[in-house]
């Protein structure tokens, strides 16, 4: 990281900058700085997921236990044309 102090701001009371210059009394002195990080990209290897690894995460996450309530079954067989 490298850390670089600018010159300092000059105050105008009102006006141009460009016309006026800076009048006596109080300043307001202001620093920037301008900071500079490198970060070198992390690669991690990723693979994509087969259907197979994806249904037993689900199973196993317990997302899906909603549908074994009695409330969910709300078909039965004898419930439209069977295919």
């Amino acid at each position: 990281m490298s850390l670089v102090a600018e010159q300092e701001m000059k105050v105008f009371k009102k006006g141009n900058a460009e016309v006026e210059t800076s009048k006596d009394g109080p300043e307001l002195k202001c620093y920037f700085y301008h900071f500079t990080v490198d970060l070198h990209p992390v690669i991690v290897p990723c693979q994509e997921l087969t259907d197979e690894e994806i249904v037993t995460l689900a199973e196993k996450s317990g997302s899906f236990d909603f549908l074994y309530e009695p409330e969910e079954d709300i078909y039965s067989p004898s419930d439209g044309t069977p295919i």
